[in-house]
């Protein structure tokens, strides 16, 4: 991603209506998926780290992201999320069956092989 456009990102993130509205049905169907805040959550292209930040504000504990962007982990770990990775969706390095959910909201149509 140009570094003028992912910086023009994070800020979008934060306030823009899609950002915003999305992060509200993502972080509902987590929710409802696994409503007792005990289930360990993984989000797939996490950006800055909203969607974790919404979700830990719900109760949850163990809510985890990985992004290919090294700005986007390096501002969720400004944020103080230190559960999150550079790391590519397509060959994550977590065991099988290591989370109760996983979100990957606009992110497949991102990766050669979807």
């Amino acid at each position: 991603m140009k570094t003028e456009y992912e910086q023009h990102y994070h800020r979008a993130e934060e306030i823009h209506w899609w950002f915003v509205e999305r992060r509200h049905v993502v972080g509902a169907l987590a929710i409802a998926a696994h409503p007792d805040r005990t289930g360990s959550i993984l989000e797939i292209g996490c950006a800055g780290g909203m969607l974790i930040q919404q979700l830990n504000t719900a109760g949850y504990r163990d809510v985890r992201g990985i992004d290919i962007s090294e700005k986007g982990i390096a501002l969720c770990h400004e944020r103080g999320l230190k559960e999150t990775w550079v790391m590519d969706a397509q060959k994550p390095t977590f065991a099988d069956r290591s989370f109760d959910v996983i979100t990957a909201s606009d992110v497949l149509e991102h990766l050669a092989e979807d």
